[in-house]
């Protein structure tokens, strides 16, 4: 797919969307107390016992989880 894709940004997303390989999937991150949970589910497996669960399920999400939570410093404002 991301060979197929264009290069120009503008154009790029709704190739992507329109394409008929394309799989539809929702991701959920919980970050609390320093432990965190992803779940992550597909809409051609949308049922409740298909749902992909874990700690490190999806790192880049935890990651940005765990970044937006940080206190800003006067130095990053």
């Amino acid at each position: 797919m991301e060979d197929e894709a264009p290069e120009d940004p503008e154009e790029a997303p709704r190739v992507r969307s329109n394409h008929p390989l394309r799989t539809d999937v929702r991701l959920a991150g919980r970050h609390a107390r320093g432990e965190s949970w992803c779940a992550l589910r597909t809409r051609a497996f949308d049922s409740d016992d298909k749902v992909g669960q874990g700690s490190n399920l999806v790192p880049a999400l935890v990651d940005a989880l765990r970044a937006s939570l940080e206190p800003v410093t006067d130095e990053e404002a």
